[in-house]
């Protein structure tokens, strides 16, 4: 026989049908952050796979200002996204210690990150830990060479 919650917020529900019913809210919850990482992670590498044609465009050419355009709104839609819904709602979900842990590791990926899109490198974070760092020091070695020709 279960026992009766005559206190909280479900008064006239026993104690399997709350925690099933906070179950589910879980997986609802669960299945909402998946598709907004989903989402996330499209935005991105489609920003990237812009970045790559801006790049690969003539600067003189009406194909450069529409891309750089579409570049554009593209990163503004994307920041909008992550400052008004995703940063909010990280703030909310996660404990100070983690938020600060969080950016302490981005600060370190920054480090040895590409600095420059590579739209056509593995997008899966093993493979990036991988060739990431290598992406990374061969991009910032191109920076290098081409500030001292300028």
């Amino acid at each position: 026989m279960a026992v009766n919650i005559m206190h909280g917020k479900h008064p006239d529900l026993d104690v399997v049908d709350v925690l099933m019913e906070d179950h589910r809210e879980a997986l609802r919850t669960l299945r909402e952050a998946m598709a907004a990482t989903s989402e996330d992670l499209r935005d991105h590498r489609k920003i990237e796979d812009i970045l790559a044609r801006v790049e690969q465009a003539d600067p003189c050419s009406n194909d450069y200002i529409k891309v750089a355009k579409e570049l554009e709104g593209s990163v503004e839609d994307h920041v909008k996204f992550e400052e008004q819904l995703q940063f909010p709602q990280l703030r909310q979900l996660a404990a100070r210690e983690q938020l600060v842990d969080l950016a302490g590791q981005v600060m370190k990926v920054k480090t040895t990150a590409p600095t420059h899109p590579h739209p056509r490198a593995p997008h899966d974070a093993a493979s990036l830990k991988l060739v990431g760092p290598a992406m990374g020091l061969a991009d910032r070695l191109r920076d290098t060479l081409r500030a001292s020709t300028s």
